[in-house]
C-alpha cells in the first residue's frame, strides 16, 4: 500500500539524516500516484520506484545534488501558479535568471499577486459585477529562470490563451475554458491538460506521464515522448504525429485519437451503433 511505502521511505530518510526530506517524499508520492493513474497495480508501481532503501541510497553522500549550479540555488524549487479570467498567459525565460512578472494592458488591481524569490502566485480577483466584455484581453507574462529547478507550473484560464516557447518542470498542469494553448517544447515528469472548448498545439512534449482530458476541442502534437499517456475526449480529436509512448489508454465519445497515423481509440458512438447492426 502507498501509506506503508511512504512511511517506510520516511523512516529510511530519517535514519540516514537525508537533506530535503519534504521534497523527496513529495516527489515519490506524486510518482506513486502517477503510476496508479497510469493503470499499474501498487506492486508494479513499487517495483518501478524501487524499494525505500534503494531510493534513499541514491541520496546518501550525494549532497552535490543540492549545490548551486552557476550561482542558482536549486535546493528551493520555483513554483508558478496563474489563474486568469479573460487574459492571456505567456511563459518565457528571464534574461537575468530570476523570477519576474509583467502585466501588459492589465490593471494590477484586478489580480492578487504573491511573488517571492521562488514563488509566483497570481489569481484574478472575483467581483460580483464583472463582465468579460468590459475590457480587452491583456497579457500576464511570467519570466522563469532557465537554470533553476522548476517544481510546478499550474496555469488556469477562462476565455484566454496560454503560450510558451520552451520550459521544463517537475509538474505542469493546464486548465482551460474557451481558450487555446500553444507550447513549443515542454519537458516534465507529469503533464496534465484539461480543456473545455479550446484547441491545443504542442510541438514537442517529453514527460513521464501525461493526462489529456478534452470536452470540446482538438489537440495536436508533432513529437510526444512519454512512458504513459491517458487520453479522454468528449467531442474532440487528438493527433500525435511522431509519438514514442510506452503505454497509452484512450476513450472518446465523439472524436478520435490518432498516434503515428494509426487510430487507437474506440469511438463510443460508433461502438454503440455497431451493437444494433
Amino acid at each position: 500500500m502507498k501509506k506503508n511505502y511512504m512511511n517506510e521511505l520516511e523512516n529510511e530518510i530519517n535514519i540516514h539524516n537525508i537533506k530535503n526530506k519534504k521534497e523527496i517524499l513529495n516527489k515519490y508520492s506524486k510518482r506513486y500516484d502517477f503510476g496508479l493513474e497510469a493503470g499499474f497495480t501498487e506492486e508494479e508501481v513499487e517495483r518501478k520506484l524501487g524499494t525505500p532503501q534503494e531510493v534513499v541510497k541514491q541520496y546518501i553522500g550525494e549532497d552535490e545534488v543540492f549545490e548551486k549550479p552557476t550561482n542558482v540555488d536549486v535546493s528551493d524549487e520555483y513554483t508558478v501558479e496563474v489563474k486568469t479570467l479573460s487574459d492571456n498567459i505567456e511563459i518565457v525565460y528571464s534574461n537575468d535568471n530570476k523570477l519576474h512578472v509583467e502585466l501588459e494592458d492589465i490593471d494590477e488591481k484586478n489580480y492578487e499577486i504573491a511573488k517571492g524569490t521562488y514563488v509566483c502566485n497570481i489569481a484574478f480577483k472575483k467581483t460580483k459585477f464583472f463582465s468579460l466584455n468590459r475590457r480587452e484581453k491583456g497579457i500576464i507574462r511570467v519570466e522563469i529562470p532557465k537554470k533553476g529547478k522548476i517544481g510546478s507550473v499550474i496555469l488556469s484560464t477562462t476565455n484566454g490563451d496560454i503560450t510558451a516557447k520552451s520550459f521544463s518542470a517537475d509538474e505542469v498542469v493546464v486548465n482551460m475554458v474557451s481558450g487555446d494553448l500553444l507550447f513549443d517544447e515542454v519537458e516534465a515528469e507529469s503533464f496534465t491538460y484539461h480543456s473545455v472548448s479550446g484547441d491545443a498545439s504542442i510541438r514537442k512534449l517529453k514527460c513521464d506521464n501525461a493526462i489529456i482530458d478534452i470536452v470540446s476541442g482538438d489537440l495536436e502534437s508533432r513529437f510526444m515522448f512519454s512512458n504513459s499517456v491517458n487520453i479522454s475526449t468528449v467531442s474532440g480529436d487528438v493527433y500525435i504525429k511522431d509519438g514514442s509512448i510506452g503505454n497509452i489508454q484512450s476513450t472518446t465519445v465523439s472524436g478520435e485519437v490518432v498516434v503515428n497515423d494509426e487510430r487507437i481509440s474506440t469511438n463510443v458512438k460508433d461502438y454503440v451503433r455497431g451493437l444494433f447492426k
